[in-house]
C-alpha cells in the first residue's frame, strides 16, 4: 500500500512538471519535492538500508551536480537539474546511466516533434494560446521536464526499490 502511494505520489509530480513544463516553460519545486517525496516513502516501503538509500542519494547528487553545470552555462534549466536529480534518486549507481540515456532518447523524440512541428504549423495563421504560440515558436527551446517525466514514467518500475517493496522475486 505504501509502495502504490510513493509511485503515485511520484506520478502526480511528474505530471505536474510536464504539464507545466509544456504551458509554461518552469517546473515547479513542489513537483520535484513530490518526486523525491516519492522516492522516501518507497525506500521506507522497501525497507532498503542506509546503504542502498545512500547509493541513491549519491547518484542523485551527482545528477544534480551536471545539472547545476549545464544550468550555468545556460543548456539546462534549474528546474529540469532538480526534476532530473529527483528522479535519479528513484535508480541509484546501477541503473542510473540506463536511465539517463532513456531521458536522452525521450529528449531527442521530443525535439523532433517539437522541430517538426515549427517547421510544419504556419506561424501565425490563426490566434493560438500563448502557451502553444511558445512552444512553436523557433527562438524558444525545449521544454525537457517533458522528456524527463515520459522517461522516468516508462522506467519507474525497474527502479530496485519497486522490486523489492513489491516482493518480485
Amino acid at each position: 500500500m505504501l509502495l502504490a502511494s510513493a509511485i503515485a505520489v511520484a506520478a502526480a509530480g511528474l505530471a505536474a512538471a510536464a504539464l507545466s513544463d509544456l504551458v509554461r516553460y518552469r517546473i515547479p519545486d513542489l513537483a520535484a519535492i513530490a518526486v523525491a517525496a516519492g522516492f522516501v516513502a518507497a525506500a521506507t516501503a522497501s525497507g532498503a538500508s542506509l546503504a542502498a538509500a545512500f547509493n541513491h542519494i549519491a547518484a542523485a547528487a551527482l545528477v544534480f551536480a551536471i545539472g547545476l553545470g549545464l544550468g550555468i552555462r545556460g543548456w539546462f534549466g534549474g528546474g529540469d537539474a532538480k526534476l532530473l536529480a529527483a528522479a535519479a534518486l528513484w535508480y541509484g549507481w546501477n541503473l542510473l546511466p540506463g536511465f539517463l540515456v532513456m531521458v536522452a532518447l525521450a529528449g531527442g523524440v521530443l525535439a523532433a516533434a517539437v522541430y517538426a512541428a515549427r517547421r510544419l504549423v504556419p506561424q501565425g495563421a490563426k490566434a493560438r494560446p500563448a502557451w502553444q504560440a511558445r512552444l512553436l515558436d523557433p527562438a524558444e527551446g525545449i521544454p525537457y521536464g517533458v522528456a524527463i517525466a515520459a522517461a522516468t514514467a516508462l522506467t519507474l518500475r525497474f527502479s530496485p526499490l519497486t522490486y523489492i517493496a513489491s516482493g518480485i522475486p
